[in-house]
């Protein structure tokens, strides 16, 4: 049964679906190896989903260990602070949290905990 959302297409790959926006169209871009599907905002083609499929040898995710260590296995598909020195900015990590289905980052800049 397809449930047709407004403002969105379905799009099927192999052993994954997805609502794509509308004013987004498929993309020839390969990011990185195992690229199943990219799709890019028609207007801004910096805004893009991609989906990769990556052989492992872990039954579930939660075999990769604590979602910090998931996040450091795949922090190049992610993306990664590349200035390693102190910003007014810096940020600490209070939550990560991680399913099969999501992963999640919860941030709280360092002023805030200091004001709290």
């Amino acid at each position: 049964m397809t449930i047709l959302v407004l403002g969105f297409y379905p799009f099927a790959g192999d052993g994954f679906a997805l609502l794509i926006p509308s004013k987004w169209g498929p993309s020839q871009q390969q990011e990185f190896p195992g690229s199943q599907a990219r799709f890019e905002d028609n207007f801004d083609a910096v805004n893009n989903l991609s989906v990769s499929v990556l052989p492992s040898d872990k039954k579930s995710v939660k075999d990769y260990g604590s979602p910090a260590e998931f996040l450091s296995t795949f922090q190049y598909l992610l993306g990664s602070q590349s200035y390693e020195g102190s910003t007014k900015s810096e940020v600490c990590i209070l939550e990560v949290s991680s399913s099969l289905i999501e992963l999640h980052l919860s941030y709280l800049c360092e002023d805030d905990v200091k004001k709290s």
